[in-house]
């Protein structure tokens, strides 16, 4: 088991304790939040109106597979109105950042369901089918970028 990453109750991403030691990740939640809130990055031309920053993860300068990227690139959304043509993009990239579990075979599926509420949050249902039978599902508060585990 690999050390992990969690939601902590002030939102922020980091290691947790447990038990006086480093709490170790047995599911998938490292991955997914890695995947999702590492920018990934992008081409010029991919860059939202007004930025000249195409950010990425610097350790994708020497990836073990070619071409190969860290992340996603939610983050070209960030000043995105909520909208269905929003929700289909965001939709559309969280998908693409978890298609290597699938790649990889830590997934057989990966589906991503948005929906906007009321309030014009956009809310995402992640649901990773293993190749064991088990299902992780995470629920993704687009406003607030937060991920949760249901």
């Amino acid at each position: 088991m690999d050390v992990g990453l969690f939601i902590g109750d002030d939102g922020l991403i980091g290691p947790a304790i447990e038990g006086g030691d480093l709490k170790a990740d047995e599911g998938l939640e490292t991955a997914v939040l890695i995947s999702l809130f590492t920018d990934q990055r992008v081409t010029s031309g991919e860059l939202p109106a007004g930025q000249s920053d195409r950010r990425g993860y610097w350790g994708d300068i020497y990836p073990p597979v070619q071409g190969d990227q860290i992340g996603s690139k939610i983050w070209t959304h960030e000043r995105g109105k909520s909208s269905t043509e929003t929700l289909a993009a965001l939709e559309s990239r969280i998908t693409e950042a978890l298609d290597w579990m699938i790649d990889d075979g830590a997934a057989s599926s990966v589906s991503v369901e948005g929906s906007i509420d009321a309030y014009k949050q956009m809310f995402f249902t992640i649901e990773i089918a293993r190749p064991t039978g088990e299902n992780d599902r995470y629920s993704l508060v687009w406003d607030k970028q937060e991920l949760l585990r249901i």
